[in-house]
């Protein structure tokens, strides 16, 4: 063993400067042992030597970093923490020997980005007290050591992060501030430990400091952070940069996974060393949110919080501080709806993990806006404000007709083939039957007039084209006219393409071997004409009506939704597109209109109704659909078909398999991913 090592068991007072002097003349190796005796724990009379020779003066504890009259923090600063935030920031800090991951989550305006700013400030004087950094942290002494600040939009990175950590340390008695980096390296040999020496001027990162720590601010790039040897990584407002800046689920949990695996790469679990996510409560149904509260909230190698506002500040919510009087919520979720609790039978089958108790003084907020104070106020997570279809039990009521027969995925429609009779055979035997041996007809109310939507590929290139035919029937037991889709499906592209022909094809053969009396075809504005002309050659009644524009079309059709009266076979492509709906104000006018959320698209449908994600950030088969019950709600024709009469002749119908009218077709170019159910 080396000598050195064999000091540590010696008289502590008397051998102190001795191990000084032999730590100089240490290889790297026994350097590097030391530091992993330090981070491994050892006993107390070994730890008080090492701590002598690891650091170059023993750091601040997390109390007596917030104790100004130490001077890392200012009065000001002091007296504004929140006590919660005190008892975090001290909480975190002395576990990080234990947990690589913390998520601070939950409400509003309860001091989780000024809890990460202290931190990271606390990191810096931590650093600066170390001999040799990149020895703690297990690197080799070249190493740029990095803390790498993240929020989705550079500019956001520095005003939300490092323009108010600047105001903290400007305002802190232990930092100085000089111009060029050159005066960081004197001037803090002239000043010693006693100071933080810091230029604004630096090569790398956007601070200079004697320590060599770099301080980087990222964006949505999971490319920017390759290259840098991260001991740390804060990863800041999640919820709003899903709602507000457009970061996709997909692009956040990728960052998450890349910024994690990176730190494990570079140091490990080493203390001092971790991701840090903060977030406030926004989507139930977030990617990134059910992993936090699913997945890491009861990890123990994870520091975790969660507070709603009354928790963090209750002096905010006084009637409650002094009666306790409280009202229920239902915070909601994709299937249940949140609502305010009137009466106890309201509770009936709603899991109690949904049910939450709010102080009397927020009342008025919940009532004013219920979705806005569940997320700000309590801090959970519930449906989208924007949503056009808040409850996900609206869009499953759509396909509860088990008689109605669909297309349950994508119809491949590559360029090369020719158009004429392709849907047609595709779909002929699934739609219609012979009814005397000979005429065909459509197996579901004959005799009514038929509305065609489309909604045409913008490109034939990864573009969908919507198609839905639907019918009205009226409900004897309702008392409503019923709007009833014939088919609901999206022609997608293959290899060469999506065929741009093939949707007039289609139609013509509906009236020309089918019989269909089409009532009219409604197509959106974009890129019709060439439909336009199609159509009035075929004397096919048309009508050009856009969705993207006037928020009216959508608004019919979930008048119609929540009364329960559009019914649909199953497609996978339609319930995702319905869930990805949102409303949003346009920037010019200020007017509403209907989106879809922004996110990775998927064109193959896996069979798996109840997990597949085909379909969601899109809304090429919603706005299809959304024309066609638009232009049968504005046309006065009243149907003599009874909806209940229509189910029972269904019912007895038999639908035949996989359609046998392909002849000579390249089934590597054209096939159905699922058939007719």
């Amino acid at each position: 063993m080396s000598p050195f090592f064999c000091l540590l068991d010696t008289n502590y007072n008397m051998e102190i400067d001795k191990l000084q002097e032999y730590y100089a003349n240490l290889s790297k190796e026994d350097r590097l042992m030391l530091h992993k005796l330090f981070d491994e724990g050892i006993p107390d009379d070994r730890l008080k030597k090492i701590k002598k020779i690891v650091y170059k003066d023993i750091p601040p504890t997390p109390e007596e970093f917030l104790d100004w009259k130490n001077g890392w923090i200012s009065k000001g600063v002091a007296d504004s923490l929140y006590d919660h935030v005190k008892e975090d920031f001290c909480d975190f800090l002395n576990s990080t020997d234990k947990v690589l991951q913390a998520v601070n989550y939950g409400a509003t305006r309860t001091g989780k980005s000024f809890g990460i700013r202290l931190i990271i400030v606390y990191l810096m004087v931590y650093i600066h007290h170390l001999k040799e950094p990149q020895l703690f942290f297990g690197l080799s002494p070249v190493t740029a050591l990095a803390i790498y600040l993240l929020a989705f939009k550079l500019d956001k990175t520095q005003q939300l992060l490092m323009s108010p950590i600047m105001k903290l340390i400007e305002a802190s008695e232990r930092f100085e501030r000089v111009d060029r980096q050159l005066q960081v390296y004197e001037t803090q040999d002239k000043v010693g430990l006693n100071k933080i020496i810091y230029s604004q001027a630096a090569s790398v990162g956007t601070l200079t400091l004697a320590s060599g720590l770099q301080i980087l601010l990222g964006n949505d790039d999971p490319l920017s952070i390759i290259g840098a040897d991260i001991i740390a990584m804060f990863v800041t407002e999640i919820a709003f940069f899903i709602e507000y800046a457009g970061a996709t689920e997909e692009e956040i949990y990728r960052l998450y996974s890349d910024g994690l695996e990176r730190i494990k790469a570079t140091v490990g679990n080493a203390k001092m060393s971790f991701i840090y996510l903060d977030t406030s409560a926004n989507l139930a149904d977030s990617l990134i949110e059910n992993y936090i509260l699913t997945e890491l909230k009861d990890r123990e190698d994870v520091f975790f919080r969660q507070r709603s506002r009354w928790e963090a500040r209750p002096q905010m919510f006084p009637e409650w501080q002094k009666t306790k009087q409280t009202f229920k919520v239902i915070t909601g979720n994709g299937s249940v709806p949140p609502r305010i609790i009137r009466n106890k039978y309201e509770l009936k089958d709603v899991p109690v993990d949904l049910v939450i108790d709010v102080p009397i003084d927020a009342k008025d907020d919940f009532e004013r806006n219920l979705i806005k104070s569940i997320k700000d106020i309590a801090g959970k997570p519930t449906v989208s404000e924007s949503k056009l279809i808040p409850d996900d039990r609206i869009i499953d009521d759509i396909f509860n007709n088990e008689y109605l027969k669909n297309l349950e995925g994508e119809l491949i429609c590559d360029s090369s083939i020719e158009p004429s009779r392709f849907v047609w055979n595709e779909l002929e035997l699934k739609l219609f039957h012979r009814y005397n041996g000979f005429d065909l007809q459509i197996r579901r109310a004959p005799k009514e007039p038929r509305w065609f939507g489309i909604d045409l590929a913008h490109a034939t290139k990864g573009d969908l084209t919507g198609l839905v035919m639907l019918h009205k029937e009226w409900s004897r037991k309702f008392e409503e006219i019923m709007y009833v889709c014939d088919f609901a499906f999206v022609l997608v592209a293959g290899e060469n393409g999506i065929n741009l022909d093939a949707p007039r094809e289609f139609i013509k053969d509906l009236i020309t071997i089918g019989g269909i009396k089409i009532q009219m075809t409604a197509f959106d504005t974009f890129q019709s004409e060439s439909m336009a002309q199609f159509l009035l050659r075929n004397k096919i009644e048309h009508k050009k009506q856009s969705v993207d524009k006037e928020i009216d079309p959508y608004q019919t059709l979930f008048t119609k939704l929540l009364s329960r009266v559009v019914k649909c076979g199953k497609n996978i492509y339609l319930k995702n597109n319905c869930r990805s709906l949102q409303k949003i104000r346009m920037k010019v006018k200020g007017a509403e209109k209907v989106d879809h959320t922004e996110g990775k698209k998927l064109h193959r449908y896996d069979g798996d109704w109840i997990k597949s994600k085909a379909g969601m950030h899109e809304k090429d088969l919603s706005d299809a659909l959304c024309v066609a019950v638009y232009m049968a709600q504005q046309d006065s024709y009243i149907p003599t078909t009874i909806y209940e009469d229509e189910n029972r002749k269904c019912k007895d119908l038999i639908f035949g398999g996989a359609s046998t009218n392909v002849v000579g077709l390249d089934k590597k170019i054209i096939q159905l991913r699922t058939g007719f159910i």
